[in-house]
């Protein structure tokens, strides 16, 4: 099997950077896909959030208490980060089978009343850092959420979907890039549902012994890269 080299092509290089440096000047919300271990999701949520080296506000909000949030972070974060721990128990009620078609969502005038606490929590974290420093710059914010499967397979499509747009609104608002793991092959049916809400998605594998990889999606200009290591 021909494997994914460790670097993008020349062309699609160029073509990516330019993507990607537009979506870090105006804020950007990217879909992360793929059945992969937890530790293949440990090593992509540290690259998304940036080296140490770099001064940024980074939140990780975590929906699974089976894993402790520190795995998912490097050591020597300055500032630290801001980390919001919530379990799967304080998002259940919703039944995977009550999941509307997102062309016929059901009228409701607020988001329903289980994913409103973590709403405002994420809301008000966001609002608290660009107070504090009277506007943050452009990708100064880096958010990861791990991960939205409780929110998408418990709660309909109208309330997963305006959960999504509020969060991706107010960090788009402030220049920030969030990063939203969904731990499912990318051509599952709920990665179709959901997808127009991102700005991009990064699809993981991780095969035998063979070191990580990844590829982007970016629908903007309707474009997938390669296999490349991560």
């Amino acid at each position: 099997m021909k494997r994914a080299g460790s670097s993008f092509s020349g062309g699609e290089s160029k073509q990516l950077v330019e993507v990607l440096s537009e979506l870090k000047q105006i804020g950007s919300n990217i879909l992360v896909t793929g059945e992969v271990a937890p530790n293949v999701s440990f090593h992509a949520t540290q690259e998304l959030l940036g080296s140490t080296n770099k001064c940024r506000e980074r939140i990780l909000v975590s929906t699974d208490l089976t894993i402790e949030p520190d795995h998912y972070l490097r050591q020597g974060y300055i500032p630290a980060p801001r980390v919001i721990d919530v379990g799967t128990d304080q998002l259940r009620g919703a039944s995977a089978t009550e999941h509307p078609s997102p062309s016929t969502p059901t009228p409701k005038p607020l988001i329903d009343s289980r994913l409103r606490p973590l709403q405002t929590r994420i809301c008000e974290e966001i609002a608290d850092l660009d107070e504090e420093y009277g506007d943050l710059e452009s990708s100064q914010l880096r958010m990861s959420l791990l991960t939205l499967r409780p929110i998408v397979e418990r709660f309909d499509y109208y309330d997963a979907a305006r959960f999504i747009r509020i969060i991706g609104g107010l960090v788009k608002g402030v220049e920030g890039m969030a990063h939203y793991h969904l731990p499912i092959d990318d051509d599952d049916p709920l990665v179709e549902e959901f997808k127009h809400l991102f700005d991009a998605r990064v699809e993981l594998r991780r095969q035998g012994d063979f070191p990580t990889e990844q590829r982007w999606h970016i629908p903007q200009i309707d474009y997938s890269t390669e296999w490349v290591r991560l």
